[in-house]
C-alpha cells in the first residue's frame, strides 16, 4: 500500500523588538513561504539562511522576491517569498529559518518553520572483511536510504595500501554500482585477483539522486576499512568441513588433522553458516576436552621464524534451541499443583529470585528460588524452591511482580483475577527467600474484564498499571486501553484508582490498545507500545506529574504499521534515546516470528524513529513464536526467551548504542 500524505503546518510567528518587523513563516505544499505582515520594510539585501535538514539554503530578499514587489527596492507588507524545494523528503524534514538585516546587523526572524528528521541522507556503513585468503577476500556494509524514494545504488571501492600511500590520489578499484529496492540493508562482495600478504583499504558507497537537480547523482561513503591478504601456508585447516572427525589441510601440504575425543558426539561441535561463523563453517570447543592434532611432517618443521593465526571467536554470548538447551543447572520447581504458565520472575537479594504464576486451574502462586553466582540451583529434597505461597485461589492470569519501592521486604503483584477483573496483592517476602503466609492485601483495581496488565513504579508511593479492557458491547477491536494509579504504602497497604484514565471513547481507534507494556523514559515521561486498531505496533507517550498525575499525548505513532501477532509485546531501554522492542511481526498477512525492532524515543517519550528491524527465527518457527521476553545481560549484550511449539528457547545477541542489532544467528528469510 502506498499512502502520500500532503499537509499544511500552522503559521509561526517571529519578531525581533527593535527595529520591529512582523514576519509569517509557514510550508505549503513543495514550498516554503515567508510573508511580511507588517513593521518596517526590509532591504533587498536582507539574507534568507533556511535549514533543510542537513542542506543549508543562503539566499537574499533580493534573490527571491518577485519583480513587481521589489520595484521599490524594499520588502514591504502583504509581499511574500517563495522558496520552492522538490525534495520528495521535504514532508518529513526538519525546517528551520534565520532571517537577518545586514544593514543593521539584527536577526529579524529565527525559528523552526516545520518539524521532522534532521538526518535525511542516505548513508553507507562500512563493515568488516572475512573470508580472506592469499588473492580473495569477501567485504561487507550496510546501507540505508532513510526515507529516500528514487533510484538507489551501492557499490565498494577499494585500493592496495601501498599504492595509497605512494600516491593518494592514485584511482580506486570498484566492484560497480549494483541497484537496491530495499530502503536499508546488508550487502557483500567477494574480491578476487589480490596481492598475496598485502594490506587493502576498501570503503563502502551509496549513490541518489540530487534533491536540488534530479538528473545529478549525489555519491556517499561510509569509513575506511582495511583487511589484509594471507601468505602461502604450511598448513591451513578452515574446520569447515560438514561431518566427521577429520579437519582438512587447505594447504595441499596434506598434513589434515583428527578431532578428538574421537567420537562425533564428543568432540568439537560444527557450525554451519546459520549460526553466524567465519567462512561458512567452524568448530565450537567446549573448553573442556576437545582438542585436534596433526602429526608430524617436513613442511612443519621450519628452520626460520614462522608465523601463526587462528580465527577465535570467544563465547561472551551462547544461542542454544529447545530441548538442546546447555544447561548449568536446571530442576522443576512446581508439580501441576503448583504449576507454571505465564511466569514472572524478580530479583529478591544478591543470588534470591521471586517467580510469580499460575497453574492449570488458574490458581495464583509466588515462590522464591536461590540459583548461586555460577548458575547452580540449590535443590532440597522434594523442589528446588525456597518457599511457595498461594496469594490467589480464586482466579489468577498473566501476573506481574515488582519490588514496592522504599520497603525491604513488600512486593506488588497485579494480574486478572476473579470475575475477570484487575487485581493487585502485596505480599511479604524475607531476603532468605521465606513468604508470610498471608497476603499484606489485596484490593480489586478495576471491576470490568482486564486483560494483560503491566505494572511501573511512578514516584512516592504511587504505581501505574496499564492493562486493556473488553468491551463486549464493540463489534470488532474491543480491547480498549486504560491506565491507573494505585498507591501501595511501604507497609504494602493498597489505594486503587488514585488517578485512572481511558485510552479514548470505546469505538475512538486511538482508545484501541491490546497487550500494553510501560517503560519509564526521563523524569515524569513513560511510553507504552501495544498492538492498536489495525493490529500494527504503536507507542504513546503518557506525563505522570507527581506520581498520579496524568497528561497524555493524544498522538498514536506507528513503529510498525504492517501488522504485528497476536501476542503482547516487551520493550526495554538500550541506551540513552535507545530502545528496544520484542515483539511478533507479521508483513501483511504472513507471519514473521519473533522480531527485534530499535527505535529512537524522545525526552519526552514520543516516538522519534525507528534504527533497526531484525527477524530472529527461521521461517519454520514462524507461526508458532509466542510468550517473548527480553532482558540486558550485560552492556550491550541482551537474551531473548520465548515459545515454539512445546518447547522453549532462549538467543542471546549485540544490541549497540547506536541501536544496531548484531551477533545473532542470521536464519534466511
Amino acid at each position: 500500500m502506498l499512502a502520500i500524505v500532503t499537509f499544511t503546518l500552522p503559521s509561526i510567528f517571529f519578531s525581533e523588538p527593535t527595529p520591529s518587523t512582523n514576519i509569517i513563516g509557514r510550508v505549503e505544499a513543495n514550498t516554503v513561504v515567508f510573508e511580511h505582515y507588517g513593521g518596517r520594510p526590509l532591504s533587498l539585501d536582507t539574507k534568507i539562511t533556511v535549514m533543510f535538514a542537513e542542506t543549508p539554503m543562503v539566499m537574499t530578499v533580493g534573490d527571491l522576491l518577485d519583480s513587481a514587489s521589489k520595484a521599490d527596492g524594499e520588502w514591504n507588507i502583504g509581499e511574500k517569498i517563495v522558496i520552492v524545494n522538490n525534495d520528495p523528503n521535504l514532508p518529513i524534514m526538519r525546517i528551520n529559518a534565520i532571517i537577518s538585516d545586514t544593514q543593521s546587523n539584527t536577526v529579524v526572524m529565527r525559528g523552526v518553520i516545520q518539524e521532522g528528521s534532521q538526518a535525511v541522507n542516505p548513508v553507507a556503513v562500512t563493515l568488516h572483511a572475512d573470508t580472506i585468503t592469499t588473492n580473495t577476500a569477501k567485504i561487507y556494509m550496510q546501507y540505508d536510504f532513510r526515507y529516500y524514494i528514487g533510484t538507489r545504488k551501492i557499490c565498494f571501492t577499494y585500493i592496495k595500501a601501498s599504492v595509497y600511500t605512494a600516491n593518494n590520489s592514485a584511482p580506486w578499484n570498484s566492484t560497480g554500482w549494483v541497484q537496491v529496492f530495499n530502503h536499508n540493508g546488508s550487502y557483500n562482495f567477494n574480491l578476487v585477483g589480490l596481492n598475496e600478504n598485502s594490506d587493502y583499504f576498501y570503503q563502502a558507497w551509496v549513490q541518489y539522486n540530487s534533491s536540488i537537480n534530479i538528473t545529478q547523482k549525489v555519491n556517499s561513503s561510509g569509513s575506511i576499512n582495511t583487511f589484509r591478504t594471507q601468505s602461502y601456508s604450511s598448513g591451513m585447516w578452515h574446520f569447515d568441513e560438514s561431518t566427521g572427525l577429520i579437519a582438512i589441510d587447505s594447504s595441499n601440504n596434506g598434513n589434515n588433522g583428527t578431532l578428538f575425543p574421537a567420537d562425533v558426539n564428543e568432540a568439537a561441535q560444527r557450525l554451519n553458516q546459520s549460526q553466524n561463523v567465519v567462512n561458512n563453517r567452524s568448530l565450537r570447543f567446549d573448553g573442556y576436552n576437545d582438542y585436534i592434532t596433526v602429526n608430524h611432517a617436513a613442511s612443519l618443521s621450519p628452520t626460520n621464524e614462522i608465523a601463526v593465526e587462528g580465527w577465535v571467536k570467544p563465547e561472551f554470548k551462547n544461542e542454544w534451541k529447545g530441548t538442546n538447551l546447555q544447561r548449568i543447572n536446571s530442576t522443576m520447581y512446581g508439580t501441576q499443583t503448583y504449576g507454571c504458565y505465564e511466569p514472572d520472575i524478580i530479583n529478591i537479594t544478591t543470588n534470591r529470585y521471586a517467580i510469580v504464576s499460575r497453574n492449570s486451574v488458574f490458581t495464583g502462586y509466588v515462590y522464591t528460588v536461590n540459583i548461586s553466582d555460577n548458575g547452580n540451583i540449590t535443590e532440597n529434597a522434594t523442589t528446588s524452591v525456597c518457599d511457595i505461597f498461594q496469594f490467589e485461589a480464586t482466579r489468577c492470569e498473566t501476573p506481574r511482580i515488582i519490588k514496592v519501592v522504599g520497603s525491604t521486604d513488600i512486593y506488588a503483584i497485579v494480574y486478572r483475577g476473579p470475575n475477570n477483573y484487575l487485581y493487585m496483592a502485596t505480599v511479604q517476602i524475607k531476603s532468605d527467600g521465606k513468604i508470610t503466609k498471608a497476603v499484606v492485601d489485596k484490593k480489586t483495581l478495576d471491576s470490568i474484564n482486564s486483560n494483560f496488565p503491566d505494572i511501573i513504579y511512578t514516584d512516592n508511593d504511587y504505581y501505574a498499571v496499564v492493562y486493556s479492557s473488553y468491551e463486549n458491547y464493540l463489534a470488532a477491536n474491543r480491547y480498549v486501553g486504560r491506565l491507573q494509579i494505585a498507591k501501595v504504602t511501604t507497609a504494602g497497604v493498597i489505594t486503587a484508582q488514585k488517578a485512572y484514565y481511558n485510552f479514548g471513547a470505546s469505538a475512538s481507534p486511538t482508545g484501541i490498545m491490546q497487550y500494553l507494556d510501560i517503560i519509564h523514559v526521563t523524569g515524569e515521561y513513560f511510553s507504552i507500545v501495544f498492538r492498536d486498531s489495525d493490529t500494527d505496533g504503536s507507542l504513546r507517550a503518557v506525563q505522570i506529574k507527581n506520581g498520579f498525575v496524568v497528561f497524555v499525548d493524544n498522538v498514536l505513532y506507528k513503529f510498525d504499521n504492517n501488522n504485528i501477532s497476536d501476542i503482547p509485546l516487551r520493550i526495554i531501554h538500550v541506551y540513552d534515546k535507545i530502545y528496544a522492542v520484542f515483539y511478533g511481526d507479521k508483513a501483511g498477512t504472513i507471519i514473521r516470528g519473533g522480531v527485534l525492532l530499535t527505535l529512537s524515543i524522545s525526552n519526552t517519550a514520543t516516538f522519534e524513529d525507528t534504527i533497526a528491524y531484525s527477524t530472529l527465527l527461521p521461517p519454520a518457527d514462524w507461526t508458532q513464536f509466542t510468550n517473548p521476553e527480553i532482558i540486558q545481560v550485560d552492556g550491550n549484550i541482551f537474551a531473548i526467551s520465548y515459545r515454539i511449539s512445546n518447547r522453549a528457547e532462549v538467543k542471546t545477541l549485540e544490541i549497540s548504542n547506536a541501536g544496531i542489532i548484531t551477533n545473532h544467528t542470521n536464519d534466511p528469510l
